[in-house]
């Protein structure tokens, strides 16, 4: 028997092994009845055993008989259930077994790309789809799988209802989603895994546009995450030759132009100054794009139209334009891209930003010794940089200046503090805190800036004398798990009257806070003179020295500490040991430090089609009406999830490009959401490179109709039917057997 089950393949091999075991149920029967009768021996039948001793053998061998055809009968029924099949070209008779077809279906942003005659991707895979469905034998499974989202399956069971199928596939719509292969292809695997169907009869197939970013990496040799998948979904087929196609819908190049980016430049925002915004054009088509104009809009209104000049194929222009926000809140700015004709895919010629303005970015700064001046102080230079009032003046790195003389030229709020006042202040009302020499915090202080921090709060740190370096290293730096990115040093600098001032190293600028004055070896940064400044050794990964003085040792240290940012300065803020506030740059330096420091609001109301909208609230908002408006005008309620202390509002997942809206009560917050920049780019990878890529034996088909006419192979036939008859027959076998040898033996007494 064991060879035989070694032989012959089961749908499942566990209930094959366990059929054998139950054919054990007979005997054990068979010897339990034997021993519940005792024997007794009798004088009287001692005649009539004598008398049927002839016929005992006989006997005998119609009970071995019954019982091996009970054995047999429970052990092919058993068998049946675990359903045995052998490849269809066997000679032996069986029942051909349906097939479980598994379609991918792309509904992804490529799909919704339209061709001459106005038809999209989509609506050409989901032809195929519909012809492939009725071109199926009526009892094979199907299960479809969307591109875009494989955790929501159209049809995640093997269904064997075809209207239903048809009907799942007519609902499909094309998404404006990225597609994610390498998801999709694992859940057929794990839909595969689990059918119910021969292996040799289950088949997937793949229509897509097979964009070149997912399947064609051309930088590297190593195949790309979808090939990958694609190759461990070809391994679980049991022949990928005939199990596996790619049907490619769309391939080649497309002409399309997309706005790929709108971001604002302005290193601060805030209420009366303009922001300059950088948007750019590509051109992801083979010929060039001519007679094209930008449209900017702000909250709805066109406030101008920008011509655009020639961009070849394969290039891009990048424009730069300021907008006037005069409104404190959240505001909706967008670019449209006007063409002379239309191109294949119009969703990507529109793009937007939200923008938070608020009426000024508040810093707190820590003076740990205060003057009685303006200037005087720790802390008073970096005040005015901070906060200029000098009229018309303008600084590298401030954006779009205002020409205006009462227009603020900085966004930036200051307020001085002494570091006894320090506990009292409420720390989260600040986007940054700048520690201007101040000789050493308590502990419960520093854990208090640590949870600032760790919560998106920037934390600045000036060296002076009356820094207490020990302080620092064991509060601060704490082993490396404060908030200091190094340890601090003194004494081990010899000061200006040994070694003379050094200055600041012009090389290696790449950071956002000096990297405007890598180009300009002439500016003040680089005239400064630097009399005295502290040892700062950084802590292997987590420090990044952004400006060095030109003895090598670091000036500019950052570092991320939470969900917020750290910097150390290892010279004064004041002129006690440098004259950089005295020149022109210190302005720009700070701005960018404070812009680099503070809190991003409103970057997290940009997002991009298949992310969330998620809006903090605090635990007053939490009790106020909240609604959600879509960019199609749906109104839908606001939920409240809580992710460690914090609450939010939170929509997802978001479907559509286009402004939303969350409104937690009265206030009103205006997102901004996207198509990935990564979809504008149509082309799909032909079929001899989606060949080779593979490196697996499939079928890539390129013809749409002709492929859909093709049924895939059955290459297994089941043995579970007509096991179920022999086992019907032997059922019959063994009433008759019973039937007449218990009469026989009726007869006999």
């Amino acid at each position: 028997m064991l060879p035989v089950l070694s032989a012959i393949p089961f749908v499942h091999p566990v209930l094959a092994g366990a059929a054998v075991a139950t054919g054990l149920i007979p005997v054990i029967i068979h010897l339990i009845n034997r021993r519940r009768y005792r024997r007794v021996r009798w004088a009287a039948m001692s005649f009539l055993r004598a008398a049927q001793r002839y016929s005992a053998r006989q006997i005998a061998l119609q009970h071995w008989l019954l019982l091996a055809t009970r054995v047999v009968l429970v052990v092919l029924l058993g068998l049946a259930v675990a359903r045995p099949f052998v490849p269809i070209t066997s000679r032996v008779a069986g029942q051909t077994s349906p097939a479980h077809r598994v379609i991918l279906l792309d509904d992804s942003l490529a799909m919704n790309a339209r061709d001459g005659a106005g038809r999209t991707r989509f609506e050409k895979a989901l032809d195929y789809a519909e012809q492939l469905v009725a071109a199926l034998p009526a009892h094979d499974a199907v299960s479809v799988v969307a591109m875009s989202n494989a955790a929501d399956e159209v049809v995640a069971h093997a269904a064997m209802d075809r209207r239903s199928v048809r009907e799942r596939l007519a609902a499909m719509s094309p998404t404006q989603r990225m597609p994610d292969a390498v998801a999709a292809m694992e859940r057929a695997r794990e839909i595969l895994g689990a059918s119910e169907l021969p292996p040799g009869n289950r088949t997937v197939h793949v229509i897509s546009s097979f964009s070149r970013r997912d399947w064609e990496d051309g930088d590297s040799s190593e195949p790309t995450a979808a090939v990958l998948a694609a190759r461990r979904l070809a391994d679980a087929l049991d022949d990928s030759e005939v199990d596996l196609s790619f049907v490619h819908i769309g391939p080649g190049e497309v002409e399309n132009a997309a706005v790929t980016r709108l971001e604002i430049e302005s290193p601060l925002v805030a209420v009366q100054i303009p922001v300059r915004i950088a948007t750019e054009v590509a051109n992801l088509g083979s010929t060039a794009l001519r007679s094209a104009n930008l449209e900017v809009r702000h909250d709805g209104e066109v406030v101008r139209r920008e011509p655009l000049g020639l961009i070849e194929p394969g290039r891009s222009v990048v424009t730069t334009f300021a907008v006037g926000l005069t409104r404190i809140g959240t505001h909706i700015v967008d670019v449209q891209l006007v063409l002379a004709a239309p191109d294949a895919f119009a969703d990507d010629n529109i793009r937007y930003l939200s923008i938070d303005v608020r009426e000024a970015i508040p810093v707190l700064l820590v003076d740990g010794r205060p003057g009685g001046t303006a200037l005087a102080g720790e802390a008073g230079y970096l005040a005015a940089a901070l906060t200029p009032s000098v009229r018309g003046s303008s600084s590298r790195g401030l954006g779009a200046a205002v020409r205006n003389d009462r227009a603020p030229v900085t966004p930036v709020k200051t307020r001085i503090v002494n570091p006894l006042e320090l506990p009292s202040e409420p720390l989260p009302e600040y986007d940054v805190i700048a520690m201007c020499n101040v000789s050493r915090l308590p502990q419960d202080q520093w854990r208090r800036l640590e949870d600032y921090v760790s919560r998106g709060g920037g934390l600045l740190l000036f060296a002076g004398d009356l820094v207490d370096v020990a302080d620092y290293n064991r509060l601060a730096y704490a082993k490396g798990a404060g908030l200091l990115p190094g340890t601090l040093g003194r004494g081990e600098v010899p000061s200006a009257a040994e070694s003379g001032p050094t200055g600041f190293d012009p090389q290696g600028l790449s950071h956002g806070i000096v990297a405007e004055f890598a180009e300009h070896p002439e500016s003040g940064l680089f005239l400064a003179r630097v009399d005295e400044h502290l040892p700062f050794e950084p802590a292997g990964s987590r420090g990044q020295v952004v400006l060095r003085y030109l003895d090598g040792d670091p000036a500019l240290i950052v570092s991320e500490f939470g969900e917020g940012r750290v910097m150390v300065c290892t010279t004064s803020a004041n002129m006690a040991w440098n004259n950089l506030p005295a020149k022109g740059d210190y302005v720009s330096l700070m701005v960018n430090a404070v812009a680099y420091l503070a809190r991003n609001h409103g970057d997290h109301r940009n997002v991009f089609v298949g992310g969330a909208l998620v809006e903090p609230l605090t635990p007053g908002q939490s009790s106020m009406p909240l609604s959600v408006r879509t960019s199609d005008g749906r109104k839908l309620d606001g939920r409240v999830r809580a992710t460690g202390s914090k609450l939010s509002c939170v929509h997802e997942p978001v479907e559509r490009s286009g402004p939303h809206v969350i409104a937690v009560g009265p206030t009103v917050r205006s997102f901004a959401v996207n198509l990935d920049p990564q979809g504008a780019n149509l082309a799909g990878v032909d079929a001899d490179a989606l060949r080779k890529a593979l490196d697996r034996p499939a079928r890539v088909i390129t013809d749409g109709e002709a492929g859909a006419s093709e049924s895939a192979l059955v290459k297994a036939t089941e043995l579970a039917l007509p096991g179920l008859f022999v086992v019907l027959l032997l059922l019959l076998v063994e009433m008759w057997l019973a039937m007449r040898f218990g009469a026989k033996h009726v007869g006999a007494s």
